[in-house]
Protein backbone atom coordinates (compact mmCIF):
# COMPACT_ATOMS: atom_id res chain seq x y z
CA UNK A 1 0.00 0.00 0.00
CA UNK A 2 1.07 3.84 -0.87
CA UNK A 3 1.81 5.38 2.33
CA UNK A 4 0.62 9.07 2.17
CA UNK A 5 2.80 12.22 2.63
CA UNK A 6 0.17 14.95 3.16
CA UNK A 7 0.67 14.57 6.97
CA UNK A 8 3.62 16.74 6.07
CA UNK A 9 1.96 19.53 5.33
CA UNK A 10 0.49 19.70 9.30
CA UNK A 11 3.46 18.46 10.57
CA UNK A 12 4.86 22.50 10.91
CA UNK A 13 7.57 21.45 8.63
CA UNK A 14 6.76 24.16 5.45
CA UNK A 15 7.26 26.63 8.46
CA UNK A 16 10.07 25.44 9.95
CA UNK A 17 11.85 25.43 6.46
CA UNK A 18 10.97 27.85 4.60
CA UNK A 19 10.41 28.46 1.43
CA UNK A 20 13.27 27.01 -0.59
CA UNK A 21 13.78 24.13 2.34
CA UNK A 22 9.62 22.98 1.41
CA UNK A 23 10.55 23.32 -1.95
CA UNK A 24 13.88 21.44 -1.92
CA UNK A 25 11.93 18.81 0.60
CA UNK A 26 9.10 18.28 -1.75
CA UNK A 27 11.32 17.72 -4.72
CA UNK A 28 13.18 14.80 -2.64
CA UNK A 29 10.32 13.56 -1.56
CA UNK A 30 8.69 13.46 -5.26
CA UNK A 31 12.18 11.53 -6.73
CA UNK A 32 12.25 9.11 -3.46
CA UNK A 33 8.38 8.46 -4.69
CA UNK A 34 9.46 7.48 -8.16
CA UNK A 35 12.86 5.92 -7.15
CA UNK A 36 11.35 3.62 -4.08
CA UNK A 37 7.57 3.19 -4.30
CA UNK A 38 7.07 1.00 -1.29
CA UNK A 39 9.64 2.89 1.54
CA UNK A 40 12.09 5.29 1.43
CA UNK A 41 15.80 5.02 0.40
CA UNK A 42 18.84 6.48 -1.02
CA UNK A 43 17.68 9.27 -3.59
CA UNK A 44 20.12 9.43 -6.93
CA UNK A 45 20.24 12.72 -8.26
CA UNK A 46 22.45 14.69 -9.91
CA UNK A 47 22.94 18.22 -8.35
CA UNK A 48 22.14 20.10 -11.84
CA UNK A 49 19.06 18.03 -11.97
CA UNK A 50 17.91 18.59 -9.02
CA UNK A 51 18.59 22.80 -9.20
CA UNK A 52 16.72 22.74 -12.38
CA UNK A 53 13.94 21.20 -10.23
CA UNK A 54 13.81 23.34 -7.33
CA UNK A 55 14.44 26.53 -9.67
CA UNK A 56 17.16 27.34 -7.39
CA UNK A 57 21.50 27.93 -8.18
CA UNK A 58 23.54 25.23 -7.16
CA UNK A 59 25.50 27.23 -4.59
CA UNK A 60 21.95 27.97 -3.22
CA UNK A 61 21.01 24.33 -3.42
CA UNK A 62 23.75 23.19 -1.57
CA UNK A 63 23.26 25.33 1.36
CA UNK A 64 19.74 24.26 1.34
CA UNK A 65 20.64 20.68 1.49
CA UNK A 66 23.24 21.59 4.15
CA UNK A 67 20.86 23.02 6.59
CA UNK A 68 18.53 20.17 5.94
CA UNK A 69 21.11 17.87 7.04
CA UNK A 70 21.68 19.72 9.90
CA UNK A 71 18.59 19.05 10.97
CA UNK A 72 18.43 15.61 10.35
CA UNK A 73 15.40 16.03 7.72
CA UNK A 74 17.94 14.26 5.52
CA UNK A 75 21.29 11.98 5.24
CA UNK A 76 23.50 13.37 2.14
CA UNK A 77 26.43 13.16 0.49
CA UNK A 78 27.38 15.43 -2.39
CA UNK A 79 30.52 15.29 -4.43
CA UNK A 80 32.76 18.03 -5.43
CA UNK A 81 31.81 17.86 -9.45
CA UNK A 82 27.93 18.76 -9.60
CA UNK A 83 27.58 16.64 -12.52
CA UNK A 84 27.66 14.00 -10.01
CA UNK A 85 24.99 11.93 -8.56
CA UNK A 86 24.30 13.34 -5.34
CA UNK A 87 22.98 10.89 -2.80
CA UNK A 88 20.26 11.76 -0.38
CA UNK A 89 18.26 9.70 1.90
CA UNK A 90 15.47 11.39 3.83
CA UNK A 91 14.83 10.54 7.25
CA UNK A 92 12.24 8.23 8.68
CA UNK A 93 11.20 8.94 11.12
CA UNK A 94 11.40 12.63 9.80
CA UNK A 95 11.84 15.33 13.02
CA UNK A 96 8.74 17.39 12.49
CA UNK A 97 7.65 20.27 15.26
CA UNK A 98 4.47 18.43 15.59
CA UNK A 99 4.89 14.70 16.03
CA UNK A 100 2.70 12.46 13.80
CA UNK A 101 1.03 10.89 16.60
CA UNK A 102 -0.36 14.47 17.29
CA UNK A 103 -1.20 15.18 13.04
CA UNK A 104 -3.19 12.11 13.34
CA UNK A 105 -4.95 13.15 16.35
CA UNK A 106 -5.77 16.20 14.49
CA UNK A 107 -6.29 15.41 10.84
CA UNK A 108 -7.14 11.61 11.38
CA UNK A 109 -6.56 9.26 8.76
CA UNK A 110 -5.92 5.16 9.34
CA UNK A 111 -3.93 4.89 6.12
CA UNK A 112 -0.03 4.64 6.88
CA UNK A 113 2.08 7.46 6.47
CA UNK A 114 5.77 8.29 4.58
CA UNK A 115 8.06 9.23 6.74
CA UNK A 116 6.39 8.69 9.78
CA UNK A 117 8.66 5.70 11.21
CA UNK A 118 6.25 3.30 10.32
CA UNK A 119 8.04 1.20 7.29
CA UNK A 120 11.61 -0.76 8.24
CA UNK A 121 13.60 1.61 6.99
CA UNK A 122 15.90 3.12 9.55
CA UNK A 123 16.69 6.68 10.40
CA UNK A 124 19.54 8.92 9.37
CA UNK A 125 21.43 7.30 11.79
CA UNK A 126 25.04 6.98 12.78
CA UNK A 127 25.57 4.38 10.08
CA UNK A 128 24.61 6.91 7.32
CA UNK A 129 26.93 9.55 8.68
CA UNK A 130 29.54 7.19 8.91
CA UNK A 131 29.14 6.39 5.18
CA UNK A 132 29.22 10.21 4.43
CA UNK A 133 32.36 10.55 6.31
CA UNK A 134 34.33 7.96 4.76
CA UNK A 135 33.45 9.14 1.38
CA UNK A 136 34.73 12.68 2.39
CA UNK A 137 37.43 11.47 3.87
CA UNK A 138 38.48 9.90 0.33
CA UNK A 139 37.68 12.62 -1.65
CA UNK A 140 39.75 14.41 0.31
CA UNK A 141 42.93 12.55 0.41
CA UNK A 142 42.65 11.83 -3.29
CA UNK A 143 41.20 15.14 -4.56
CA UNK A 144 38.90 13.03 -6.81
CA UNK A 145 35.07 11.99 -7.27
CA UNK A 146 33.29 9.22 -5.64
CA UNK A 147 31.75 7.14 -7.72
CA UNK A 148 28.94 4.87 -7.51
CA UNK A 149 31.19 1.94 -7.17
CA UNK A 150 33.41 2.98 -4.35
CA UNK A 151 29.64 4.18 -2.54
CA UNK A 152 28.74 0.59 -2.37
CA UNK A 153 31.68 -0.43 -0.91
CA UNK A 154 31.54 2.04 1.38
CA UNK A 155 27.87 0.95 2.17
CA UNK A 156 29.14 -2.67 3.00
CA UNK A 157 31.81 -1.49 5.11
CA UNK A 158 29.72 -0.25 7.20
CA UNK A 159 26.92 -2.81 7.26
CA UNK A 160 29.89 -5.93 7.98
CA UNK A 161 31.91 -4.14 10.52
CA UNK A 162 31.01 -2.59 14.42
CA UNK A 163 30.00 0.85 14.00
CA UNK A 164 32.13 2.11 16.99
CA UNK A 165 35.10 0.02 15.52
CA UNK A 166 34.31 2.04 12.37
CA UNK A 167 34.74 5.40 14.38
CA UNK A 168 37.70 4.27 16.71
CA UNK A 169 39.68 3.65 13.35
CA UNK A 170 39.05 6.59 11.86
CA UNK A 171 39.58 8.99 14.66
CA UNK A 172 43.35 7.42 14.73
CA UNK A 173 43.54 7.86 10.87
CA UNK A 174 45.58 10.75 11.60
CA UNK A 175 48.35 8.27 12.20
CA UNK A 176 48.41 6.30 8.99
CA UNK A 177 51.37 5.93 7.00
CA UNK A 178 50.24 8.58 4.31
CA UNK A 179 47.07 10.04 3.82
CA UNK A 180 43.47 8.45 4.55
CA UNK A 181 42.55 5.37 1.98
CA UNK A 182 39.71 3.46 2.19
CA UNK A 183 41.61 0.46 1.41
CA UNK A 184 43.69 1.30 4.51
CA UNK A 185 40.37 1.33 6.51
CA UNK A 186 39.44 -2.44 5.34
CA UNK A 187 42.87 -3.55 6.19
CA UNK A 188 42.81 -2.26 9.63
CA UNK A 189 39.19 -3.60 10.39
CA UNK A 190 39.86 -7.10 8.80
CA UNK A 191 42.85 -7.13 11.08
CA UNK A 192 40.72 -6.25 14.36
CA UNK A 193 38.88 -10.16 13.08
CA UNK A 194 42.10 -11.79 13.36
CA UNK A 195 43.97 -11.00 17.01
CA UNK A 196 46.23 -13.68 17.26
CA UNK A 197 47.27 -13.18 13.29
CA UNK A 198 50.40 -11.38 14.93
CA UNK A 199 50.85 -14.69 16.94
CA UNK A 200 51.81 -17.04 13.29
CA UNK A 201 55.69 -16.64 14.36
CA UNK A 202 54.54 -18.89 17.69
CA UNK A 203 53.28 -21.93 15.58
CA UNK A 204 56.03 -24.80 14.86
CA UNK A 205 56.11 -26.06 11.32
CA UNK A 206 54.21 -28.85 12.81
CA UNK A 207 51.15 -26.50 12.81
CA UNK A 208 51.33 -26.67 16.69
CA UNK A 209 51.20 -23.39 18.97
CA UNK A 210 54.03 -22.76 21.53
CA UNK A 211 52.19 -25.02 24.99
CA UNK A 212 50.95 -22.96 27.59
CA UNK A 213 52.90 -21.90 30.07
CA UNK A 214 55.97 -22.52 28.13
CA UNK A 215 58.53 -20.14 29.08
CA UNK A 216 59.55 -17.30 27.30
CA UNK A 217 63.06 -15.24 26.15
CA UNK A 218 63.56 -12.56 29.23
CA UNK A 219 64.39 -9.19 27.85
CA UNK A 220 67.06 -7.66 28.86
CA UNK A 221 65.44 -4.11 29.72
CA UNK A 222 69.68 -2.60 30.95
Amino acid sequence: MEKSIKWLRYSGLPEALGCEGWAVLMELVERDLEQHASSPGDIKVGLMALSRGVGLSTVRLKVILGKLHRGKVIGCFIPDNDIEDCIIRIADPVPTPIGAAEVRRRIGGGEPWRYAGETDQRDVSAADELIIEIARREIEATGGIINGLMMDQIRDIVSRHDLERIKRELSGSDKWEGEFRIWKLIKNLMACKFPDSGNLKSVSKMGHKRPIGQNKKRRNWG
